[in-house]
């Protein structure tokens, strides 16, 4: 019975109005958009009047979700990018459902002509013969900081987009003169920050004492001139004994060679019970190259990180070398080689010679033909002039026989 009042009492409000209708659009608001900064757009409107509370949805560019849903006359759209065109969409409407038409409008945020702060507290560190690091405090900008510029005596040797920067390959021993400035994507720059002098570190020079070395070899007694067994895997112990400059701090390990041989293995250990840690090196005596039998000399060689070479020689007697036999074949082939490349260096010599004196004999003969073939003619020449002579002369004879005739 309570139901079927209920659904009387729902038909008899609808048909006298007791519910409100909802209205088919709402005034569309004026909308005004102007750009307050670089990066900042304020939208205002004015009032849509409904009999419900009235709210407004704002949209930017082809968006479908709105940006922001207020209650208010105005909004403030920040974050945007300088010098570019946004546009935006505002549509009223109410807790009833009922809505206005959308209106629209188009605005250009400003350029951006700030220019970001001087960077501070320029400093900088020489960390070897060649390199100098940077580090200054960031920056601030109106929109953002994109990047510095980083000046080397007076000219700018590179960018950076962090507050630091590393100068590499430069000359040791030398002062350079660093500044930075700050720049923004609208390359607006700010001044140079105050420089600063650093001077790159000098190359230590080869120490005149060498590092103190001591040779250990296993199981081959106490003499003074080890033996090893080349074909053993017969270990070889050298240590270095540090000291400020071979250290456990400067040492290349991977410089460590033993007669062309690398270590095995090495450790780090205070061998002489002084406050500076030594080098342990251990070498497999098959591993060494070019030894030979009997008293033979070994290498050992060690440098710095920044360097610096040290080696020092040691003697060994050594057995069952495979490199003695190899090296006399090798001294073989080269003396034959030797002979034979002096030999064709003869014989091309020899065939030069042969070769030049036949040229010189064919100038020769070309030059004596010439100066018999000029004898020749000149001996031609005056035969004709003789026998021209001849037959002008007067006849003698005539002459003598007419006078014996008077």
């Amino acid at each position: 019975m309570k139901k079927l009042y209920y659904s009387l009492f729902l038909v008899t409000a609808i048909a006298f109005g007791f519910f409100a209708k909802a209205d088919a659009t709402m005034p569309m608001p004026s909308l005004t958009a102007t750009a307050t900064s670089p990066t900042a757009i304020t939208l205002n409107w004015t009032v849509s009047t409904s009999t419900g509370a009235v709210s407004y949805h704002v949209y930017k560019n082809s968006t479908s979700t709105p940006i922001a849903t207020t209650s208010l006359l105005t909004y403030s759209d920040a974050g945007l990018t300088p010098l570019t065109s946004y546009t935006y969409y505002l549509t009223a409407f109410d807790n009833l459902g009922n809505y206005s038409n959308t209106n629209s409008i188009s605005t250009t945020t400003l350029k951006d002509e700030a220019a970001p702060t001087i960077p501070l507290n320029l400093i900088g560190s020489a960390i070897s013969n060649s390199q100098i690091n940077l580090n200054w405090s960031n920056s601030t900008d109106n929109v953002a900081v994109a990047g510095y510029k980083i000046y080397r005596n007076g000219g700018q040797i590179a960018t950076s987009g962090v507050n630091s920067f590393s100068d590499i390959n430069l000359t040791a021993s030398t002062t350079y003169t660093y500044a930075v400035n700050a720049f923004d994507a609208a390359n607006n720059l700010s001044g140079l920050s105050t420089s600063t002098n650093i001077t790159t570190l000098k190359i230590n020079p080869i120490p005149t004492t060498s590092p103190v070395f001591s040779i250990e070899l296993f199981n081959c007694g106490h003499n003074d001139i080890k033996t090893v067994n080349y074909i053993s895997n017969q270990k070889i112990r050298i240590v270095l004994y540090s000291d400020n400059v071979f250290n456990a701090d400067t040492v290349d390990t991977a410089s460590v060679s033993l007669s062309g041989a690398k270590p095995v293995s090495w450790t780090v250990r205070n061998v002489n019970k002084d406050i500076i840690k030594d080098f342990i090196f251990d070498f497999r005596s098959k591993d060494l190259k070019d030894i030979l039998n009997g008293t033979s000399t070994i290498l050992f060689q060690v440098s710095t990180r920044n360097g610096q070479n040290v080696q020092k020689e040691f003697k060994l007697r050594v057995k069952n070398s495979p490199f003695k036999k190899k090296i006399k074949i090798i001294n073989k082939i080269e003396d034959k080689i030797k002979d034979t490349v002096k030999k064709m260096e003869d014989k091309a010599d020899s065939l030069k010679n042969k070769l030049e004196k036949k040229i010189n004999a064919g100038g020769n003969n070309i030059h004596n033909l010439l100066i018999n073939g000029n004898q020749q003619s000149n001996y031609s020449q005056k035969n004709n002039q003789n026998h021209g002579k001849k037959d002008n002369k007067p006849d003698n004879k005539s002459k003598s026989e007419k006078g014996r005739n008077k």
